[in-house]
């Protein structure tokens, strides 16, 4: 069965996309532990930098973020900025 993004607004259709079956979920969880496992080594200094970056990437990038949560979720754009912001600020 296909699971397909509504816009709530205008109810049409944005994008539908495929189940997966539970043997896919399994080898994307397994490539997941595996990534888990060196990502725990990896020292604070590391993880520090790359958090700052994305937090980076989302503030550079937050109309187009805020355009997609306006389409999907049906939020305000200027609401949907705020999140945006805010999920910078937790990085």
């Amino acid at each position: 069965m296909a699971i397909v993004s509504i816009n709530p607004t205008t109810g049409e259709k944005i994008k539908e996309y495929e189940e997966m079956t539970p043997e896919e979920v399994s080898k994307i969880l397994e490539k997941c532990h595996v990534e888990f496992k060196k990502w725990r080594k990896v020292p604070f200094s590391e993880r520090k930098k790359l958090m700052l970056q994305a937090a980076k990437i989302l503030r550079e990038n937050k109309d187009s973020y805020a355009k997609m949560l306006t389409l999907e979720m049906g939020k305000i754009f200027k609401d949907a900025i705020g999140e945006v912001e805010k999920c910078a600020w937790v990085c």
